[in-house]
């Protein structure tokens, strides 16, 4: 795994992350409630439990529609948020 710059950023209710070609890593975790992750505008949406994360084993450098009422945080390298 290559060194990279990792930082962490709160966010709360719905969010949306640009498209980054330059993400080399990216994971998510609830603090409070739950989400739906949705990458690149797709149809399709994934469910993170409360108190639960997802960290894929490729960072995805699409956009990245989160939406909840609760609160999350981001690790996501520096380049890459």
């Amino acid at each position: 795994m290559r060194n990279l710059n990792i930082v962490s950023t709160v966010y709360t209710g719905n969010t949306t992350i640009p498209r980054n070609i330059n993400r080399g890593y990216f994971m998510i975790t609830m603090t409070s409630g739950t989400c739906t992750l949705n990458f690149g505008g797709g149809t399709g949406e994934l469910p993170v439990a409360a108190a639960g994360y997802y960290e894929p084993l490729i960072a995805p450098n699409s956009e990245i529609i989160i939406t909840t009422t609760g609160t999350f945080v981001v690790l996501a390298n520096a380049e890459g948020v």
